[in-house]
């Protein structure tokens, strides 16, 4: 006999089985897809709260035109599953607008946590990395030498946001709802725990401590550069006068949100035809995220310590469903 408790995931997939026998409509929003708006909507909530009692001023209507779209795509998500039969158009649609709404609502939230009340870590990461016999700085610099090869590593750096809009895309193309809903839980939970640690044990990496020369820095249009470095060092100390969207950037270090994004990409590609060019571009990213991101080289380790940790975590939360 089958057990009365239901995953969700078994809640997802016997739902549409019963809509396809039956004709009848099936749910509007998927079990998980409603988790996954509830963990947005205390994000903002949360993001919201932290900015009135830290008395931070944010220009909410620079963000609103992301927010209003993603209600809009959840909106039109829900009339395509409720009035045609495009599942995985709707599965696409409402995962991107997931994807957005958590996005900007956790960018605000973390932005609102200027400036730290934690002791920043640099030094020991810096020192840790010393001791593994890599020097931020130096390895710039010689990265810097081959112009071709740090540009290059630019664009794979910028290349993970369309990766992670790829996957989204491409999982609901493929109709894999339990593999699309994985995916964006790995990546809220993760960041959720990334923050939360970065709160505690602060880092901002070593632009904000190294000088890379003006040269190097021009010849690949290095991203982590002296002013992202001082502009790092004075969100820490003073916070932000106001936040904005063309204020917000990646500010944590430790661990590397970036590598995680790029587990993320892997992971839930490896069993479709775009496993192997995506490989064979985020083979590069560690090195694009420790130098255009301005990371510690430990920061890397972290991202895929974290990003083990979560899956493992939503794996256990999210099994695969069971169907007789």
């Amino acid at each position: 006999m089958r057990s009365a408790k239901m995953s969700v995931s078994e809640t997802v997939l016997l739902s549409r089985s019963h809509r396809r026998k039956n004709g009848a409509a099936g749910p509007l929003l998927f079990s998980t897809e409603w988790l996954l708006l509830g963990l947005v909507a205390l994000i903002s909530l949360a993001a919201f709260v932290s900015a009135t009692l830290a008395h931070q001023v944010v220009d909410w209507m620079s963000f609103f035109p992301a927010f209003g779209a993603s209600l809009a795509l959840i909106g039109i998500g829900v009339y395509i599953r409720a009035t045609r039969h495009m599942p995985r158009m709707a599965l696409g649609t409402i995962g991107f607008a997931v994807f957005m709404s958590f996005t900007g609502s956790i960018a605000i939230f973390i932005f609102t946590l200027f400036p730290l009340v934690h002791p920043l870590i640099d030094t020991q990461l810096i020192a840790l990395d010393a001791r593994l016999g890599f020097s931020w700085v130096s390895f710039v610099d010689i990265v810097a030498s081959f112009k071709l090869t740090g540009t290059g590593l630019r664009y794979v750096y910028l290349s993970i946001l369309p990766q992670v809009v790829g996957v989204i895309i491409l999982l609901a193309f493929l109709n894999r709802p339990v593999a699309l809903h994985r995916f964006l839980s790995v990546g809220i939970v993760c960041m959720i725990a990334t923050v939360g640690f970065w709160w505690l044990f602060p880092s901002v990496g070593p632009a904000a401590y190294g000088m890379v020369s003006t040269a190097a820095q021009d010849n690949i249009q290095l991203i982590a550069n002296t002013d992202y470095g001082a502009d790092m060092r004075r969100f820490a100390a003073q916070g932000v006068d106001v936040i904005t969207l063309s204020e917000i950037a990646g500010v944590i270090a430790f661990p590397s949100f970036h590598m995680v994004m790029t587990c993320m990409v892997l992971w839930f590609t490896r069993q479709t035809w775009a496993f192997y060019p995506l490989l064979a571009v985020d083979f590069a990213m560690p090195m694009a995220t420790v130098v255009h991101g301005g990371h510690h080289l430990v920061d890397v380790f972290g991202g895929v310590i974290a990003f083990a940790i979560c899956l493992y975590v939503v794996t256990r939360l999210l099994p695969e469903p069971k169907l007789d």
